[in-house]
C-alpha cells in the first residue's frame, strides 16, 4: 500500500499491489493500483487528500475523492466517486465485460472518449463530463487561417486592380517591367493563397475527425443531472437513459441510443 501521507515519485511506471490512500503519486510512465485510489475532501472548493500524476496510462480497480491526472488514458474497473480526472486521451469506468463501472460526481475532463457502465447516480447532479481536446486549438488556428486566406484574396484582388491601370499605360520599358514584376507578385500570392486553401480543408478534416470520435458512451444507464460538454456545446441529462451515447449532430448535442460498445482493445493488464 500507500498509506497516507507518503509521497511517491519515480521516473518509470509503478505497479501498486494494494492501496493508494491519502498520498501524492508523480510516475514518470505507467500506473497500475491493483486496488483502490482513495482520498477525502479537503475543502468545499473541492481539493482532494490524495492526488496522482502520471505521463503515462493509468488503471485502478476503483477512485473515490481523488485528483488524477494522467498523459495517457485512465481505466477504473470498478466506480469513480467524485473524484476529478484529467486526461486528453480516454476515460473508462467499466471491467472487460462491460457489466459493471459507475461513475458518479466530480469532474471528469478527457481529450477524447468518456465510456462508463453507469453515469450519475439517483437525485445526484454533480457529475460533470466534459470532451475538449484540441478542439479549442483547432478553432483557434482555423480563424487564423480564414483570416490569412482573406487577406491573400484582397491581395490578389488588389494585384488586379493594378494589373489594369498597368495594361492602360503606353507600351514601353516601364510598363514591361511592372508587368514582369505583377506576375513574379501574382504567382507568390496564388502559391500562398493555395497552402492556407489546402491548411483550411486540412484543419476542417481534423476538426471533423474530433467531432466524430468524441462521445460519452453509457453501456447500461444514465441517470438524470448529469453536466456534460463536448466541444464547447453543453447538455444536461433530463431524464434517465439506457444504453445510449451522447454526441454533436448539426451543431448540438444529442443522446441517442448506443447499439454497440467497442471493444476492450487494451493490452495492459487491468485490475478486475
Amino acid at each position: 500500500n500507500v498509506c497516507e501521507g507518503m509521497h511517491v515519485s519515480a521516473g518509470g511506471s509503478v505497479t501498486v499491489a494494494g492501496l493508494v490512500e491519502s498520498a501524492r503519486l508523480e510516475v514518470g510512465g505507467d500506473l497500475l493500483v491493483e486496488k483502490g485510489i482513495i482520498g477525502h475532501p479537503l475543502n468545499e472548493q473541492g481539493g482532494y487528500s490524495c492526488t496522482v500524476h502520471c505521463t503515462g496510462a493509468v488503471a485502478a480497480r476503483f477512485v473515490q475523492y481523488a485528483d488524477i491526472s494522467a498523459g495517457g488514458d485512465i481505466t477504473i474497473a470498478s466506480q469513480s466517486l467524485h473524484s476529478r480526472i484529467q486526461t486528453p486521451g480516454s476515460l473508462t469506468v467499466a471491467d472487460a465485460s462491460r457489466s459493471k463501472g459507475s461513475l458518479v460526481g466530480g469532474v471528469s475532463v478527457v481529450g477524447q472518449q468518456i465510456l462508463a457502465v453507469t453515469i450519475g447516480a439517483v437525485a445526484d447532479s454533480s457529475t460533470q463530463l466534459v470532451i475538449s481536446g484540441r478542439y479549442p486549438e483547432l478553432l483557434a488556428h482555423r480563424k487564423e487561417v480564414r483570416a490569412q486566406i482573406e487577406q491573400s484574396e484582397i491581395a490578389i484582388h488588389q494585384l488586379d486592380d493594378a494589373e489594369a491601370k498597368v495594361h492602360q499605360m503606353p507600351i514601353g520599358d516601364k510598363r514591361q517591367q511592372l508587368s514582369h514584376k505583377i506576375a513574379a507578385t501574382r504567382s507568390y500570392l496564388q502559391y500562398n493563397l493555395t497552402s492556407q486553401q489546402q491548411e483550411w480543408e486540412t484543419t476542417n478534416a481534423e476538426r471533423d475527425a474530433f467531432l466524430a470520435q468524441a462521445r460519452i458512451l453509457c453501456a447500461r444507464h444514465l441517470f438524470p443531472g448529469v453536466k456534460v460538454e463536448i466541444a464547447g456545446l453543453k447538455l444536461v441529462s433530463d431524464r434517465e437513459y439506457q444504453t445510449c451515447q451522447i454526441h454533436h449532430q448539426d451543431g448540438a448535442l444529442v443522446i441517442e441510443p448506443l447499439t454497440a460498445l467497442p471493444p476492450d482493445n487494451s493490452s495492459t493488464h487491468k485490475p478486475e
